[in-house]
C-alpha cells in the first residue's frame, strides 16, 4: 500500500480546499431562489454563517497559525 506522508501545514490546505468546496456546493445547493419563508432565511444565515465566519476563522487558523504564515496574507 502507497503511504504518503505530508507535511503538517500541507494536510491543513488540504483540509481547508475540501472543505471550501463542500462550503460552495452545500451553499449552491441549499440557497433558494427567493426568500419567502423563515426557512429559507434560516438557510440563507446558515450558509452566510459558514462562508463569512467559519471558513475566515479556519483559513486563519488552519494556514496562518499552523501553516505558519505572514499575517498579511488572510
Amino acid at each position: 500500500m502507497l503511504k504518503i506522508r505530508l507535511r503538517r501545514p500541507a494536510k491543513y490546505r488540504i483540509y481547508f480546499l475540501i472543505l471550501m468546496i463542500i462550503v460552495y456546493w452545500l451553499g449552491f445547493n441549499l440557497l433558494p431562489e427567493q426568500l419567502t419563508q423563515t426557512s429559507e432565511q434560516l438557510s440563507l444565515a446558515v450558509v452566510s454563517a459558514l462562508y463569512f465566519v467559519l471558513l475566515p476563522l479556519l483559513y486563519w487558523y488552519w494556514i496562518i497559525k499552523i501553516g505558519a504564515q505572514k499575517s498579511w496574507k488572510i
